[in-house]
């Protein structure tokens, strides 16, 4: 299975990082003059899926699901994959992610003790969690990523009124097709050239999708996206009627209560090899034939 380039990739962080500024902007007064007051600026607040925004939508469980059809030559092949995070704080948080109905990731978190495994059959892994390490939250963005990749560079975000969902009130935009862009050029040019020289590797062919912002923490509370594209010739496609559908949904599940987290039986836990007491860190450089070290 081929991925989306890092080039669409990056223009699906740009995006989604263009919603979340504007939505830190909308939280500033109405007071129609353009300016952002200084407690808003959106350059003071931390980045959406970062441990301060988390903390501040406080224990919540978060679900995202995306179910793709592939096309028949493999170049997007199907895929049906979960993930799923409880989070309490910081120190206590569960991730797993669920790939073809098989466990591909799991991680827990509880105090300073972190455990990993990659599958249901394999042990946990253990290792001593650094304060803030915050990489388990990025990994609950790579579905949304891979989702919205094929459509990237013709995403179109259209504001829609504002909502509430669970009490806290979000930004709302709908999820849709805009033109393709053409190369800045004189020469004339096909569509399909135009592509070859942009780097794009699918062809959109619908979009549809509805994502609510949290306007406090910049965090997603629901997503939901609904598309087809077609691979590109020189990506393995064929027929434009070839294409590969798309269904993607996330939700956050604010609680009152937060859910325990419970450390792995210890019989299940493997800890990670370490040098033994007394035993230097590093082998001794033997001495030089000449005998000067």
């Amino acid at each position: 299975m081929r991925h989306p380039t890092p080039a669409s990739a990056s223009l699906v962080s740009l995006l989604c990082l263009l919603v979340l500024l504007v939505s830190a902007c909308d939280r500033g007064d109405d007071s129609g003059d353009g300016e952002v007051a200084a407690d808003d600026a959106p350059r003071e607040l931390p980045p959406a899926m970062s441990p301060g925004t988390l903390r501040g939508l406080g224990p919540h469980i978060f679900e995202a699901t995306i179910d793709q059809a592939g096309d028949r030559q493999g170049a997007f092949g199907a895929r049906d994959a979960g993930v799923r995070l409880a989070w309490s704080d910081l120190d206590a948080y569960s991730f797993r992610e669920v790939d073809g109905g098989r466990l591909v990731r799991e991680e827990r978190r509880v105090g300073a003790d972190v455990y990993r495994r990659g599958s249901e059959e394999a042990p946990f892994q253990y290792f001593v969690g650094r304060p803030g390490d915050s990489i388990i939250l990025q990994r609950t963005i790579e579905l949304w990523m891979s989702a919205l990749a094929p459509f990237a560079h013709q995403v179109a975000f259209d504001p829609q009124p504002d909502s509430t969902i669970e009490g806290r009130p979000v930004k709302v935009w709908r999820l849709t097709l805009a033109p393709a862009s053409s190369p800045v050029t004189d020469l004339p040019m096909s569509p399909d050239a135009a592509a070859r020289l942009l780097g794009r590797t699918t062809t959109p062919v619908s979009l549809d999708g509805l994502i609510s912002v949290d306007v406090e923490t910049g965090n997603r509370l629901l997503a939901e996206l609904e598309g087809r594209f077609v691979p590109r010739a020189d990506m393995g496609g064929a027929e434009v009627t070839d294409e590969v559908h798309i269904t993607y949904r996330e939700r956050r599940i604010l609680l009152d209560v937060p859910e325990q987290v419970r450390a792995p039986d210890p019989s299940d836990v493997r800890k990670r090899r370490t040098v033994p007491a007394g035993f230097p860190a590093v082998s001794p450089i033997p001495p030089r034939p000449d005998g000067r070290g």
